[in-house]
């Protein structure tokens, strides 16, 4: 059949049960010792229903469509000591791909895409931990789902140069917002922002050559970011771009000695929470098969040079700046073989 119809449902349930007991001692003007205790009781219950339907036609020998729609319905109750809060969220999502073949080298699509994201446990539960005298983090327990959507056209020249225009938009983003008060300072979740980006995609695929494979592509857009909460600048608007490469060596014909390299570049990134500095990370690779391909073993070094997570922030008229890490240098090690 040209037509086909798709549809059923998906359910899961959780429950997370935290209880921490947490003692600190801290010293006051060098001498005067001051110490704290904190128990946090808290439990997640959370039910998700997600009933779905598509429709898959192929339209003529051209073209083909699909259109699709889900119904994310989480229900979630959250009880600490001797309170009890629950809420229920609908959420739509719908979904569209289609491709329309001019010709063997020249083809079109537009794709939509949306997605929803829960909050974690982490971020829903309520307790106010101290983490020294003056630093305080705590959860939200009235935190909504994230969604995104996110819509392409594209044009595709012999399967290997692709073209996009992309328009993206972000409802209810989570983000973690810092308030100063009385000497003290917060940082807690928050539904922060929403999002829009408008921009252009391109990338190419070259596999021409026995010994090589490589892929380039590059992203720009145009991005706005709101925002409600007073403690953050209403609106922040940005030029955010970005690269990324992929090559694939063959050192012999047998194909038994490969290696890669990959990397990342980010420009700066700027949103109504915080602005980001350029970001990039490179990882390397050689791969090995002996014993008529049986055996094989991959030698990469992965975040060689990652950057930190770096920038700044604005909230209620104070500026705060902030360097973590999360990629390190990693050597990984892979040994398989292959008895059948």
């Amino acid at each position: 059949s040209n037509t086909t119809l798709d549809f059923g449902t998906h359910f899961s349930c959780s429950r997370t049960d935290k209880n921490r007991e947490h003692c600190q001692w801290t010293l006051q003007n060098g001498s005067n010792m001051e110490n704290y205790s904190q128990t946090a009781l808290f439990t997640l219950d959370e039910y998700t229903l997600s009933p779905y339907a598509s429709l898959s036609a192929q339209l003529s020998k051209k073209w083909w469509l699909r259109l699709g729609l889900i119904s994310d319905v989480t229900w979630r109750r959250n009880s600490q000591a001797s309170s009890l809060w629950h809420r229920t969220f609908v959420t739509w999502l719908p979904s569209l791909h289609s491709s329309f073949s001019m010709n063997s080298r020249h083809q079109l699509s537009i794709t939509l895409n949306s997605s929803v994201t829960q909050p974690k446990f982490g971020q829903l539960n309520p307790f106010e931990w101290r983490v020294n005298q003056k630093q305080y983090v705590c959860g939200n327990i009235g935190l909504k789902p994230e969604k995104h959507y996110d819509t392409r056209l594209t044009y595709t020249y012999d399967g290997s140069l692709s073209v996009s225009g992309v328009v993206s938009f972000g409802h209810d983003i989570i983000a973690q917002v810092t308030s100063f008060a009385d000497g003290s300072i917060t940082t807690k979740p928050e539904n922060a922002q929403n999002s829009a980006e408008y921009g252009l995609s391109a990338s190419y695929w070259f596999n021409h050559l026995s010994w090589l494979t490589l892929s380039v592509g590059a992203d720009g857009a145009y991005a706005r970011y709101t925002t409600g909460n007073p403690l953050l600048d209403r609106c922040a608007e940005s030029l955010q771009w970005g690269l990324n490469g992929y090559a694939e060596f063959v050192f012999n014909q047998q194909r038994t000695l490969t290696a890669y390299v990959s990397g990342t570049y980010d420009g700066r990134r700027k949103t109504a929470v915080s602005v980001v500095r350029p970001q990039n990370d490179v990882s390397v690779g050689v791969t090995g098969y002996f014993l008529k391909r049986n055996l094989s073993v991959s030698l990469s070094g992965m975040s060689l040079f990652a950057s930190a997570y770096r920038g700044y922030g604005k909230s209620g008229g104070q500026r705060f700046t902030f360097q973590n890490r999360y990629n390190y240098p990693t050597l990984y090690i892979s040994v398989s073989y292959k008895f059948f």
